[in-house]
């Protein structure tokens, strides 16, 4: 017996839940060994874009695109500030920020439940095009390569350009294939405008039905106000399928870990609870000593503990920023999933401002803690 079939021979009878477990323990071994080549380290000062400190990293070199991507943002930079420090490596004191989070939704409630926590307006959209839609399995290779010709692969390179990370053929037909994965392709007035290709996880002794890729026809995806209706059903009705087929969770993709991430805020209008603990790419961020609360309100970070436990927000509040700055701010951080909100600050919160802060989380349960912590300016 070869050593390949023993292997498979002592892996079948493992229960899915540790098979799932051994495989994100072996992923977070292999990249922590990637982070350890410490001769690939580099030591340089960066300069994200629209961000208000320049940014001391040291680690892989090939990971600079990367922090510059998770800390940049929308303001100049600030004078005679301390830099933040980033590392692959823990600082004292830092941070531990994922790179990327997925939002699942839960499907503890009814569907129609589910759908009356949309937004009233996405949810019209959503019961509009539910009359126009109907959903079949891609059930032949020819019809699975069509869709992966027509709408994967060009819906991805549309948005993530050349340097898309395609999937290739031969995983796209073993996923859509094998007994815990299925293509669906959903047709809107008869054509057929999407796809959802998606697989089953055991995690914990909870059922996932995670979303790997979404396509969408050209005519649908140069069309933003067709790509915003048909993408909202098609994810509806992902929902609807892991629902009525005894799932426990919806996982919608991964996205960058950036509370201001607009994917991210996408996914959570639509259900998304944050989830970190599947995240196997960490790095450390140290706050600096001055300007601290200026740079967190322009780039407000999550940070978690091993395994993703005790996901946190970071926000900062200058003392320049009046009450109502700060609700239109963050409005839309009201994040599911949360263990705690932290408010890094330069000026004392009237209790009325807390308590506006507070009811972002109202509609959410468990709704985190709310600890506030006070900086110098």
């Amino acid at each position: 017996m070869s050593v390949h079939a023993l292997l498979y021979r002592l892996y079948q009878p493992i229960p899915p839940s540790l098979r799932a477990e051994l495989k994100w323990i072996q992923e977070a071994l292999r990249e922590l060994r990637r982070k350890a080549q410490f001769w690939k380290w580099v030591r340089v000062d960066l300069s994200p874009p629209g961000c208000t400190h320049e940014v001391r990293y040291s680690g892989r070199g090939t990971q600079t695109e990367v922090v510059e991507l998770q800390l940049s943002g929308s303001s100049q930079r600030m004078n005679d500030c301390d830099p933040v420090a980033v590392s692959e490596f823990p600082l004292p004191g830092s941070l531990r920020v994922p790179r990327f989070i997925q939002p699942v939704v839960p499907l503890d409630l009814p569907l129609d439940d589910l759908l009356a926590c949309y937004g009233d307006k996405l949810r019209r959209v959503v019961r509009q095009q539910l009359l126009k839609a109907t959903i079949v399995r891609a059930a032949t290779p020819q019809e699975i390569a069509h869709a992966d010709e027509t709408m994967l692969q060009p819906y991805a390179r549309a948005r993530y350009g050349p340097g898309a990370d395609q999937l290739s053929r031969t995983t796209v037909m073993n996923i859509a294939t094998r007994p815990d994965g299925r293509m669906d392709i959903l047709h809107s007035d008869g054509e057929a405008a999407a796809c959802h290709l998606g697989f089953k996880r055991i995690r914990k002794g909870k059922l996932y039905w995670n979303a790997i890729r979404f396509g969408f026809a050209e005519a649908i995806f140069t069309n933003s106000k067709r790509l915003h209706e048909v993408n909202s059903v098609n994810v509806f009705l992902a929902t609807k399928y892991a629902k009525e087929n005894g799932f426990d969770y919806y996982g919608l993709g991964d996205c960058l870990a950036r509370p201001d991430d607009g994917l991210l805020h996408w996914k959570r209008r639509r259900g998304g609870i944050l989830d970190a603990s599947q995240c196997q790419e960490w790095f450390y961020v140290r706050l600096p000593e001055r300007g601290a609360c200026s740079f967190l309100w322009n780039t407000p970070l999550f940070s978690a503990q091993l395994r993703g436990a005790k996901l946190t927000l970071h926000i900062g509040i200058p003392k320049e920023r009046s009450d109502t700055d700060v609700l239109a701010r963050y409005r839309e951080m009201s994040f599911g999933g949360l263990f705690e909100m932290v408010i890094h600050t330069e000026r004392p919160l009237a209790q009325t401002l807390l308590d506006a802060l507070g009811e972002l989380f109202e509609n959410i349960t468990p709704a985190p803690r709310v600890t506030v912590k006070k900086l110098t300016a």
